[in-house]
């Protein structure tokens, strides 16, 4: 079977070497993509400019572009705390998602943090199916698509 992976890689000025940007402050690939945007700091980024992740207490909340494969370049392993963001929407979200704990993850050198939209759907409590969650959502899911 042929399957095909396409990523998109937030531009980085320091070759994704695993170093927050030299200039995060001119790095304009970051408000293009909609995960950093929303979730960038760029004074914490800026304090810490070319530093490397693996030497920061690594949030996605504080330095969304790891998620986004910021640091896909980088020689060795860059271990970061994942929050959905699904866990912290409060209100009716509480029962859906309150499951969604703070994970560590360990990305191991040269590799690119990608997850399955499949997985973004998944109903571990069994509380709700996916049908029932997309028409909450007023998504258009088809499961014989993601087969």
């Amino acid at each position: 079977m042929i399957e095909h992976i396409s990523c998109r890689v937030p531009w980085h000025d320091n070759n994704w070497n695993g170093c927050i940007c030299d200039n995060p402050y001119n790095n304009t690939s970051c408000l293009r993509c909609k995960a950093i945007f929303e979730g960038i700091n760029k004074d914490l980024e800026n304090n810490n400019a070319l530093k490397a992740f693996n030497e920061l207490k690594c949030e996605t909340n504080k330095f969304p572009c790891i998620r986004e494969g910021a640091a896909f370049l980088c020689n060795k392993e860059i271990k970061v705390t994942i929050k959905h963001p699904y866990s912290t929407f409060g209100g009716a979200y509480d029962k859906l998602f309150s499951n969604l704990l703070p994970v560590e993850e360990v990305l191991p050198p040269y590799s690119y943090p990608a997850v399955p939209y499949k997985w973004l759907m998944q109903n571990p409590n069994g509380d709700i199916d996916i049908k029932t969650r997309c028409e909450l959502e007023g998504i258009n899911y088809d499961a014989e698509k993601e087969e």
